[in-house]
């Protein structure tokens, strides 16, 4: 029941804000957040941030619901997740910066990538690098950040020449 209920709202949703309803998107998210679990929405938000163009909805949700649930570490990589995609980079940094001091070391790990592919995307690779090395201190096998370090030192390389 509660997983059909689910698709329902998740169908909805999404059907929305393909039609340019963000009105109703919002309402219906707001429902969901506020008569059920709010956990799942989180996941909801990450497939939306991948389909839709247009994310000042799922912004304003996940500033509503961190503001709701200041400690929620979880929403604000959620947030930082879109402020990324949208290359807000300046403000995706600061939401970092704040979350760093809430976060475990799997959070950590998590923080420290996205600072790490911010800096890449800046041209900053010194700062780059020194986030992924951070995140590799918490998994030292951690594929994505070993991946961006090559490319990193590939691209330095080869400027160099």
């Amino acid at each position: 029941m509660y997983q059909e209920k689910s698709n329902y709202y998740y169908n909805e949703i999404t059907h929305a804000i393909y039609n340019n309803q963000t009105e109703k998107a919002e309402y219906l998210i707001y429902h969901l957040l506020e008569n059920e679990d709010d956990f799942p929405i989180l996941i909801y938000i990450k497939y939306l941030s991948n389909s839709i163009k247009d994310h000042s909805i799922l912004r304003k949700i996940l500033y509503k619901q961190i503001m709701k649930h200041k400690k929620d570490i979880y929403k604000r990589i959620s947030l930082i997740h879109i402020l990324y995609k949208n290359k807000e980079y300046e403000k995706s940094i600061k939401w970092c910066e704040k979350s760093l001091k809430l976060a475990n070391n799997q959070q950590k790990l998590t923080i420290y990538f996205y600072l790490s592919k911010i800096f890449y995307y800046l041209n900053r690779p010194e700062r780059s690098i020194r986030y992924i090395n951070l995140c590799l201190q918490f998994n030292q096998r951690y594929k994505p950040a070993l991946r961006l370090k090559q490319l990193i030192l590939k691209d330095l390389y080869y400027e160099s020449y």
